[in-house]
């Protein structure tokens, strides 16, 4: 069986429809697959960039076109979406915690 990366026991799961969950192991050949996959999608982003900045030099009046607002926009969305996963895969940002306790909710 391959060996847990950063096994950390902090990294729990919240919610009210999480019952009896466990963290699935994270091992090395997972952070290959997914290292792997994540430079390819940096080289699609790099080609989607090369395309954005042409549609860009093409407008007329760049900043007043929202055709291009929404290219560069949706462009960074999805590589900060990206690379949010990556650095949850990594365990680098943990998962959120709830902070109230349930009677806290049920009185708002």
């Amino acid at each position: 069986m391959a060996v847990e990366i950063k096994s950390d026991l902090d990294f729990v799961a919240w919610g009210p429809f999480i019952k009896g969950y466990h963290n699935e192991p994270i091992t090395r050949g997972d952070i290959i697959v997914a290292s792997t996959v994540w430079a390819l999608t940096c080289l699609a982003a790099l080609l989607a960039v090369y395309l954005a900045w042409g549609q860009t030099t093409a407008s007329r009046s760049p900043l007043r076109s929202i055709y291009v607002w929404l290219i560069w926009i949706e462009l960074l969305v999805c590589l900060l979406m990206g690379l949010e996963c990556y650095l949850h895969l990594l365990k680098i940002i943990k998962p959120s915690k709830l902070k109230t306790t349930n009677e806290e909710i049920l009185q708002c």
